[in-house]
C-alpha cells in the first residue's frame, strides 16, 4: 500500500491510499469517482504507450523524437497555437507552458475554466462540441 495524491482534478488531494502488486493497481482507497477512474486509465487496455503522429490522414507509431519535432513544426506554423490541459500538471510544467505560450503568441487554457475558457470559442468556431 502507498499513500499518493491524486491528480484526478484540480484539488490534489493528498489522502489517497493504493494497493499496487508494483505493476499494477489493485484497489484505491478514499478516491472520489474521478480520481479512481483517473488510477484506472494507468492500466486500461486503450492506453497509449507509444507516440501516434498522423500520415496521410492514419494515425501511425512513431518515436518520440519524431512526434517532438513534428509538434514543433505544427506549432511553429501557427498563427495563434493553443495550448490546453495544464490544470493537472506541476507549477513548473505549467510555467513551461504558459512561456511557450508567450513565445509562440499563443493561447493558454485548461479544464479548470471551461465555463469560459477560449478552448470553447474555438472549439465552436470549427465545430466541435465539448
Amino acid at each position: 500500500m502507498s499513500r499518493v495524491t491524486c491528480c484526478g482534478c484540480s484539488l490534489l488531494c493528498d489522502d489517497i491510499i493504493v494497493k499496487s502488486d508494483g505493476l499494477y493497481i489493485d484497489e484505491v482507497i478514499g478516491a472520489c469517482l474521478k480520481g479512481k477512474e483517473r488510477f484506472d486509465q494507468i492500466t486500461s487496455k486503450n492506453r497509449l504507450l507509444n507516440p501516434l503522429i498522423r500520415e496521410n490522414g492514419v494515425l501511425v507509431k512513431t518515436i518520440f523524437d519524431k512526434a517532438l519535432d513534428n509538434a514543433a513544426n505544427i506549432i511553429k506554423n501557427s498563427s495563434k497555437p493553443m495550448f490546453y490541459g495544464f490544470s493537472t500538471v506541476s507549477c513548473e510544467a505549467q510555467l513551461k507552458g504558459i512561456e511557450l505560450a508567450r513565445a509562440t503568441n499563443g493561447f493558454i487554457d485548461s479544464n479548470s475554466i471551461i465555463c469560459q475558457g477560449e478552448v470553447i470559442n474555438i472549439a465552436k468556431q470549427t465545430g466541435i462540441t465539448l
